[in-house]
C-alpha cells in the first residue's frame, strides 16, 4: 500500500471508507492558492533576492493568478505581511535553509508513505528541521504523520531521531511550532499506521 503522508489522518478516521474510495492515481496539483506562491517567493529570498524583491514577486504572481478569488485584496495583504515577517525573522530561527518541497518516504512493513516537506533546514549548531504549512491553527501534534516524518528524515541522514525537529508554520498567526518525538512515540505511531494502512488496503476495490 502506498499513501501520501498528508492523507494519513483521513485514512485514520475511517480506514474502510477511505479504502473504498481510494484511487492510486487520484489528486492533482492545484496552483490556485497563496501557499504555492508564498513558497516560491520564499525560495527567491533564500536564493539571494532581497525582501523587497521577494514581496514584489509574490505580489505579481498572486495578482496574475489569484485576483479572481473572493476577498482577494484582504487576503493578499495578510499573506504579504506574513511573508515580510518571515524574511525579517528567519535569521533568528537558528537554521540554514536547504530546500523547499523536499521529497521524503518511509517504508512500514509492506507499506510506503511518501510526500514533500515544504521547507527543510539544517538546525544550527546540529540537526535538521522539517516544516509544513497550515492555513489555520490545529492540533497538529497529535497527527500520525509527524513522528513518521521525523523517522524518515533520521533514516535518510543516518542520524538519531532526537536530532530531527518537525512542525508547522501557520499562515493564520505567522508562528512556528515544533516537536521532537520520542522513540516510544514514533514506535506507537508506526504500529498504528501499519494497522490503518492494512485496513485501507483490504478495502480498496479490485482493479477493473
Amino acid at each position: 500500500m502506498k499513501l501520501a503522508f498528508s492523507q494519513l489522518e483521513r485514512a485514520r478516521k475511517n480506514p474502510a471508507k477511505f479504502g473504498r474510495a481510494f484511487s492510486p492515481g487520484g489528486g492533482f496539483f492545484n496552483n490556485a492558492n497563496f501557499r504555492v506562491y508564498f513558497f516560491a517567493a520564499m525560495r527567491q529570498f533564500h536564493e539571494g533576492k532581497t525582501k523587497k524583491e521577494a514581496l514584489q514577486f509574490f505580489d505579481d504572481k498572486c495578482n496574475d493568478k489569484l485576483s479572481h478569488q473572493a476577498h482577494f485584496q484582504g487576503r493578499l495583504t495578510h499573506y504579504k505581511n506574513v511573508l515580510a515577517d518571515y524574511c525579517d525573522t528567519f535569521a533568528a530561527q537558528g537554521c540554514q535553509f536547504v530546500e523547499a518541497a523536499k521529497r521524503v518516504s518511509l517504508v512500514l512493513g509492506n507499506h510506503t508513505l511518501r510526500g514533500k516537506i515544504e521547507r527543510f533546514d539544517i538546525r544550527l549548531p546540529a540537526g535538521y528541521r522539517a516544516t509544513a504549512t497550515q492555513l489555520h491553527e490545529t492540533d497538529w501534534e497529535n497527527e500520525l504523520r509527524w513522528p513518521l516524518l521525523q523517522k524518515a528524515i533520521s533514516q535518510e541522514y543516518g542520524c538519531s531521531t532526537a536530532e530531527v525537529e518537525v512542525g508547522v508554520f501557520c499562515f493564520e498567526n505567522g508562528k512556528y511550532e515544533y516537536r521532537i518525538y520520542t522513540d516510544e512515540e514514533i514506535a506507537t505511531a508506526e504500529a498504528e499506521t501499519e494497522t490503518v494502512l492494512t485496513q485501507v488496503e483490504i478495502n480498496v476495490p479490485p482493479a477493473p
